[in-house]
Protein backbone atom coordinates (compact mmCIF):
# COMPACT_ATOMS: atom_id res chain seq x y z
CA UNK A 1 0.00 0.00 0.00
CA UNK A 2 2.84 2.67 0.83
CA UNK A 3 4.44 1.58 -2.41
CA UNK A 4 1.56 2.41 -4.00
CA UNK A 5 1.17 5.33 -2.40
CA UNK A 6 4.47 6.61 -3.11
CA UNK A 7 4.14 5.69 -7.01
CA UNK A 8 0.57 8.47 -7.07
CA UNK A 9 2.24 11.16 -5.56
CA UNK A 10 5.11 10.65 -8.01
CA UNK A 11 2.66 10.87 -10.50
CA UNK A 12 1.25 13.54 -9.19
CA UNK A 13 4.28 15.63 -8.68
CA UNK A 14 5.82 14.91 -12.18
CA UNK A 15 2.16 15.83 -13.70
CA UNK A 16 2.04 19.02 -11.43
CA UNK A 17 5.68 20.51 -12.90
CA UNK A 18 4.75 19.24 -16.33
CA UNK A 19 4.94 22.35 -18.53
CA UNK A 20 5.27 20.35 -21.70
CA UNK A 21 2.42 17.98 -20.56
CA UNK A 22 0.15 21.77 -19.77
CA UNK A 23 0.62 22.99 -23.01
CA UNK A 24 -0.25 19.60 -24.99
CA UNK A 25 -3.38 19.51 -23.13
CA UNK A 26 -3.74 23.09 -23.80
CA UNK A 27 -3.59 22.78 -27.98
CA UNK A 28 -5.18 19.83 -27.57
CA UNK A 29 -8.08 21.49 -26.18
CA UNK A 30 -8.34 23.89 -29.23
CA UNK A 31 -8.01 21.62 -32.15
CA UNK A 32 -11.99 20.48 -32.96
CA UNK A 33 -10.01 17.09 -34.59
CA UNK A 34 -9.37 16.23 -30.92
CA UNK A 35 -11.92 13.23 -30.42
CA UNK A 36 -13.65 13.57 -26.94
CA UNK A 37 -14.04 10.79 -24.78
CA UNK A 38 -16.75 10.47 -22.45
CA UNK A 39 -16.15 8.55 -18.77
CA UNK A 40 -18.78 7.42 -16.80
CA UNK A 41 -18.51 7.17 -12.84
CA UNK A 42 -17.59 3.23 -12.86
CA UNK A 43 -14.22 4.04 -14.38
CA UNK A 44 -13.79 7.71 -12.80
CA UNK A 45 -14.13 5.72 -9.16
CA UNK A 46 -11.82 2.83 -9.99
CA UNK A 47 -9.42 5.45 -11.32
CA UNK A 48 -9.04 3.37 -14.59
CA UNK A 49 -8.53 6.39 -16.78
CA UNK A 50 -5.77 8.21 -15.64
CA UNK A 51 -2.92 6.47 -17.54
CA UNK A 52 -5.17 7.09 -20.88
CA UNK A 53 -6.21 10.46 -20.32
CA UNK A 54 -2.50 11.86 -19.54
CA UNK A 55 -1.41 10.23 -22.41
CA UNK A 56 0.19 12.36 -25.11
CA UNK A 57 0.87 9.63 -27.51
CA UNK A 58 -2.37 9.18 -27.90
CA UNK A 59 -4.51 12.43 -27.65
CA UNK A 60 -8.33 12.49 -26.70
CA UNK A 61 -10.11 15.54 -24.44
CA UNK A 62 -11.56 13.56 -22.02
CA UNK A 63 -14.76 14.86 -20.57
CA UNK A 64 -16.62 13.75 -17.42
CA UNK A 65 -20.24 15.39 -16.05
CA UNK A 66 -21.61 16.58 -12.80
CA UNK A 67 -23.59 13.22 -12.60
CA UNK A 68 -20.53 11.18 -12.82
CA UNK A 69 -18.06 13.49 -10.65
CA UNK A 70 -20.80 13.16 -7.37
CA UNK A 71 -21.30 9.72 -8.03
CA UNK A 72 -17.66 8.71 -7.81
CA UNK A 73 -17.41 10.57 -5.23
CA UNK A 74 -20.41 9.29 -3.01
CA UNK A 75 -19.46 5.62 -3.96
CA UNK A 76 -15.94 6.50 -2.67
CA UNK A 77 -17.03 8.18 0.58
CA UNK A 78 -19.54 5.03 1.39
CA UNK A 79 -16.77 2.61 0.46
CA UNK A 80 -13.45 3.84 1.75
CA UNK A 81 -13.73 6.95 4.12
CA UNK A 82 -13.79 10.80 4.28
CA UNK A 83 -10.38 10.93 3.85
CA UNK A 84 -10.02 8.98 0.88
CA UNK A 85 -12.85 10.66 -0.51
CA UNK A 86 -10.89 14.02 0.02
CA UNK A 87 -8.21 12.95 -1.38
CA UNK A 88 -10.22 11.52 -4.85
CA UNK A 89 -11.81 15.19 -4.97
CA UNK A 90 -8.24 16.78 -4.94
CA UNK A 91 -7.35 13.90 -7.58
CA UNK A 92 -9.87 15.14 -9.44
CA UNK A 93 -9.22 19.03 -9.54
CA UNK A 94 -5.43 18.72 -10.18
CA UNK A 95 -6.49 16.76 -13.37
CA UNK A 96 -8.67 19.61 -14.18
CA UNK A 97 -6.34 22.46 -13.42
CA UNK A 98 -3.48 20.79 -15.68
CA UNK A 99 -6.42 20.67 -18.59
CA UNK A 100 -6.21 17.06 -18.44
CA UNK A 101 -9.48 16.52 -17.11
CA UNK A 102 -13.04 18.79 -18.44
CA UNK A 103 -16.05 18.67 -16.47
CA UNK A 104 -19.45 19.23 -18.28
CA UNK A 105 -23.06 19.52 -17.44
CA UNK A 106 -25.85 17.19 -18.04
CA UNK A 107 -28.60 19.69 -18.85
CA UNK A 108 -30.09 19.89 -21.94
CA UNK A 109 -29.80 16.14 -22.47
CA UNK A 110 -33.88 15.60 -21.95
CA UNK A 111 -34.61 14.93 -25.95
CA UNK A 112 -31.51 12.34 -26.23
CA UNK A 113 -31.86 10.76 -22.70
CA UNK A 114 -35.76 10.30 -24.25
CA UNK A 115 -34.80 9.08 -27.43
CA UNK A 116 -32.33 6.78 -25.56
CA UNK A 117 -34.84 4.63 -23.38
CA UNK A 118 -37.15 4.80 -26.48
CA UNK A 119 -34.92 3.20 -29.27
CA UNK A 120 -33.56 0.35 -26.61
CA UNK A 121 -35.24 -2.81 -26.07
CA UNK A 122 -33.93 -2.68 -22.85
CA UNK A 123 -34.49 0.13 -20.13
CA UNK A 124 -31.17 1.26 -18.84
CA UNK A 125 -30.47 2.55 -15.25
CA UNK A 126 -31.52 6.37 -15.05
CA UNK A 127 -27.37 7.59 -14.43
CA UNK A 128 -26.63 4.93 -16.91
CA UNK A 129 -29.02 6.91 -20.02
CA UNK A 130 -27.81 10.16 -18.23
CA UNK A 131 -24.01 9.45 -19.02
CA UNK A 132 -24.75 8.07 -22.37
CA UNK A 133 -27.14 11.03 -23.55
CA UNK A 134 -24.37 13.23 -22.14
CA UNK A 135 -21.75 12.02 -23.70
CA UNK A 136 -23.71 11.92 -27.33
CA UNK A 137 -24.62 15.55 -26.58
CA UNK A 138 -20.96 16.78 -25.60
CA UNK A 139 -20.51 15.27 -29.18
CA UNK A 140 -17.60 12.54 -27.65
CA UNK A 141 -17.14 9.64 -29.84
CA UNK A 142 -16.14 7.28 -27.32
CA UNK A 143 -18.36 6.24 -23.92
CA UNK A 144 -16.10 4.45 -21.63
CA UNK A 145 -17.55 2.25 -19.02
CA UNK A 146 -16.53 -0.61 -16.68
CA UNK A 147 -20.16 -1.36 -16.15
CA UNK A 148 -20.02 -4.07 -18.54
CA UNK A 149 -23.52 -6.03 -16.87
CA UNK A 150 -25.67 -2.96 -17.41
CA UNK A 151 -24.01 -1.92 -21.12
CA UNK A 152 -23.69 -5.77 -22.46
CA UNK A 153 -27.06 -5.68 -24.20
CA UNK A 154 -26.84 -2.18 -25.62
CA UNK A 155 -27.83 -2.59 -29.79
CA UNK A 156 -24.24 -1.03 -30.94
CA UNK A 157 -26.27 0.17 -34.52
CA UNK A 158 -29.06 1.56 -32.96
CA UNK A 159 -26.31 4.02 -30.21
CA UNK A 160 -24.50 4.62 -33.73
CA UNK A 161 -27.25 5.73 -35.57
CA UNK A 162 -28.04 8.06 -32.21
CA UNK A 163 -24.69 9.45 -32.22
CA UNK A 164 -25.06 10.13 -35.62
CA UNK A 165 -28.41 12.15 -35.12
CA UNK A 166 -26.97 14.63 -32.92
CA UNK A 167 -23.18 14.70 -34.76
CA UNK A 168 -21.23 12.44 -33.56
CA UNK A 169 -21.12 9.78 -36.48
CA UNK A 170 -18.74 7.26 -34.84
CA UNK A 171 -20.19 6.68 -31.57
CA UNK A 172 -19.55 3.75 -29.79
CA UNK A 173 -19.26 2.41 -25.91
CA UNK A 174 -16.23 0.94 -24.60
CA UNK A 175 -16.35 -1.81 -21.70
CA UNK A 176 -13.20 -1.44 -20.16
CA UNK A 177 -12.33 -4.44 -18.35
CA UNK A 178 -12.09 -5.32 -14.36
CA UNK A 179 -9.11 -6.71 -13.37
CA UNK A 180 -9.76 -9.59 -10.57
Amino acid sequence: MLIENVKKMEFLVNMSKSEKRRKEAKKRQKENNTPKWYYDACVLEKRLIYPEITSIKNPKIPIISHLALGEAYGNCLLDKGEEKADNFLKFIKLLKQNNFLYIKGNDGIDKIFNEINSSLDFRLSITDAVHLATAIKHECCIFKTADAKDFKEINKNKIKELGKKYNTPNFAISVIPLSS
